[in-house]
């Protein structure tokens, strides 16, 4: 004999359900759904403001620094897919490190941090600041030397400089472009359609970082401009404009023309500085503790990190009350189904002398639970919309 169909069931189970206990399930499974809402919630946030890129500068102490032999080589950088040979350079400069004396990092603690999760390029950083000049505009940057195979962005005009070459070159950030302004602070009109590859720049002034202005001008470039300040600018050429999607104004070159630079200003040739790329803002925390093994401690703090642990914190408490509150909602409703059998026993017996399977007859049951959870899981997220959103 051929049981109920299934709107027959559905019709039956709804029936039943309005005679059985749902008010207190109903109320700990919308409950528990409201909870666990609220922790999807969070967990979005949380995943997309540490899923943001991130850069991060350490500066080496203690026992480390940058080996002479590495200074030497310019901006040792580490990048994903580097080739065999570029290692030798560090490897030469681990030799040299003995001579760097206190404070000389080697080639293998670049490995090392290269290695660190989280890390996707490295590369020594010498820092300065100075002005450019193209025509009777001015922009005040920052010089950042460092390898050039670790930049990344859209390239608006060019590509990367040479690691090695008579004159400077440079790489403008577009928010370079936009700080250029007269004499009357007026900005340059449409920067984006300047030929940037042909025009005339100068740079002018500048000290590096941690080392005090020498004043005047200072040469750029390791050849023919290295063995004096210039009473002028010093002729520079843009080799590439670049969206990298930072505010700050920047003008990217060489770690050998950083270094040559850094010495006319009198400062020290070895750079304590390493720049990292990260893979996201979320891998700052790990990798600053991986550094500060290594004796490297990180410049600045991301105020951001505290109220991630907060909220991760209520995250998991949300989770678990949510769960913790959905199993007693089960535990009770089927506390309670247990009960509703007893009193059906007589009518289920009946049924089933009737010829109608028992496995039928639990499906009523089942589609009691599937209806409860339905309206539960309704009313906790309209409620969970309406407080937290």
């Amino acid at each position: 004999m051929r049981g109920p169909r299934l709107s027959v069931r559905l019709s039956l189970g709804l029936r039943t359900l309005r005679r059985t206990a749902v008010l207190l399930p109903l109320l700990l499974l919308a409950a528990g759904t409201a909870q666990l809402f609220r922790a999807g919630q969070l967990q979005g946030e949380l995943a997309r403001e540490q899923g943001e890129p991130c850069e991060l500068t350490g500066t080496v102490s203690g026992a480390a620094g940058v080996s002479q032999g590495e200074a030497a080589g310019g901006a040792s950088g580490l990048a994903p897919g580097a080739e065999d040979g570029d290692a030798s350079s560090s490897e030469s400069g681990a030799e040299g490190g003995a001579a760097g004396g206190p404070g000389s990092l080697s080639g293998g603690t670049l490995q090392a941090v290269q290695a660190l999760p989280g890390v996707e390029a490295a590369s020594l950083l010498w820092q300065l600041s100075g002005n450019l000049v193209y025509g009777d505009y001015q922009a005040q940057v920052s010089l950042w030397g460092m390898d050039g195979a670790c930049l990344s962005g859209t390239w608006l005009q060019g590509g990367v400089y040479p690691e090695s070459s008579a004159m400077a070159y440079l790489v403008l950030n577009r928010a370079a472009l936009d700080a250029f302004r007269n004499e009357r602070q007026i900005p340059l009109e449409a920067p984006e359609a300047v030929d940037w590859l042909r025009a005339e720049v100068e740079f002018s002034g500048g000290a590096s970082s941690g080392v005090g202005n020498t004043g005047g001008s200072a040469s750029l470039s390791g050849g023919i401009y290295a063995e004096a300040a210039l009473s002028g600018g010093t002729p520079v050429r843009v080799c590439g404009v670049l969206e990298d999607g930072l505010e700050e104004p920047r003008a990217y070159l060489s770690g050998e023309q950083a270094r040559s630079l850094q010495g006319a200003q009198g400062g020290a040739e070895s750079p304590r500085t390493l720049w990292l790329r990260l893979t996201d803002a979320g891998a700052r925390g790990p990798v600053v503790r991986e550094l500060a093994a290594l004796g490297i401690s990180a410049e600045g703090e991301d105020a951001r990190e505290a109220d991630w642990d907060a909220r991760e914190e209520r995250r998991n408490l949300y989770l678990g009350a949510g769960a913790a509150i959905l199993l007693c909602g089960s535990l009770v409703f089927w506390y309670q189904e247990s009960l509703e059998r007893q009193r059906e026993a007589p009518a289920r017996q009946a049924l089933e002398e009737q010829g109608i399977p028992r496995w039928r007859l639990r499906t009523v049951a089942r589609i009691r639970w599937i209806l409860l959870v339905a309206a539960g899981g309704v009313l906790g997220a309209a409620a969970a919309w309406l407080v937290y959103f």
